[in-house]
């Protein structure tokens, strides 16, 4: 049997804190964003498939915090937020939490080209402004008709409630007349897949805007130290930072696991991992982020772990 066709293990959001708060670097996350995300955690009776901590590698510790849900328990939690569009198993919430009690916003998977997207209109004026809706979709028009749309993604606690899009496979682009900064072009030939997440409002495309860089499960901890001195080189990132992050990769044993996994040669652990860097355009003002991501999975049992 495959480590695929084992069930998924949605986590109470409580435990998966629990067990990286653990491992958590200081570095990157104040005493009060700790605080804050122990509260949530605490708050919450919502089980995630897995949990990603958005860590500042520069200036503020701040940190947001998000997790995939299953899409049923999204319609429990929220149920009058309403999303009439494609169907998906999980959804992603955020909390950008210094806005901590306000409501999260809420991604929903696509998975369309951009093609499409005039099939998505009516579902994405459920979730913001039809002016927004109207120059998201203008927009898209302008793009390559293979990009992909990967979310989309109702903003209620950023200044103006925006949609948010995330597209990928697309020209690394803010507008159609206008190119992106030398750095970020240099930082995103280091990915192996990069996406833009846009921000919409009733004037059309906002001038703040983030490019997800990913690399491949199996890159390994060197491509992602070379990443991060790039990073660093291009003054975005604290080297203490990125040594301090560079601890976060790993597992940690997890006690309730049902007995099948040893016959399988597997163990059930709590599984750390990055999972992208954004870098966030604002003008001429640019910074990074570090996604550390935590989830309670299947893996290959090793002794002592």
């Amino acid at each position: 049997m495959s480590l695929g066709a084992l069930p998924g293990w949605d986590t109470p959001i409580s435990e998966l804190w629990a067990s990286a708060a653990t491992d958590l670097p200081p570095s990157l996350a104040s005493p009060e964003a700790t605080m804050q995300m122990a509260a949530l955690a605490a708050s919450t009776d919502l089980a995630a498939r897995i949990m990603f901590m958005e860590c500042r590698l520069a200036g503020s510790r701040r940190v947001d915090l998000s997790f995939d849900i299953s899409a049923d328990a999204y319609r429990r939690a929220w149920p009058d937020r309403i999303w009439n569009g494609p169907d998906a198993s999980h959804v992603g919430i955020e909390y950008d939490l210094d806005e901590f009690g306000g409501e999260p916003a809420v991604f929903h998977p696509i998975g369309c080209s951009v093609a499409a997207a005039p099939d998505l209109a009516p579902a994405l004026r459920h979730l913001a402004d039809p002016a927004a809706v109207a120059a998201a979709m203008a927009y898209l028009e302008t793009q390559p008709r293979s990009a992909r749309i990967d979310y989309v993604a109702a903003m209620p606690s950023r200044p103006g409630q925006p949609l948010r899009v995330n597209l990928s496979s697309t020209a690394l682009r803010q507008r159609p007349d206008e190119e992106a900064p030398d750095v970020v072009m240099a930082l995103a030939r280091r990915a192996d897949h990069t996406a833009i997440a846009l921000d919409f409002n009733e004037d059309g495309l906002l001038p703040r805007w983030g490019i997800e860089l990913f690399l491949r499960p199996q890159a390994g901890i060197a491509a992602w130290s070379a990443l991060f001195d790039d990073i660093v080189s291009a003054d975005l990132a604290e080297p203490s930072r990125v040594a301090a992050a560079m601890a976060w990769p790993g597992r940690r044993a997890c006690a309730a696991a049902p007995p099948i996994g040893a016959f399988l040669g597997l163990s059930l652990a709590d599984w750390r991992d990055f999972s992208h860097v954004k870098l966030v355009v604002d003008g001429k003002m640019l910074s990074a982020k570090l996604y550390l991501a935590c989830a309670r999975r299947w893996l290959p049992a090793v002794a002592g772990v």
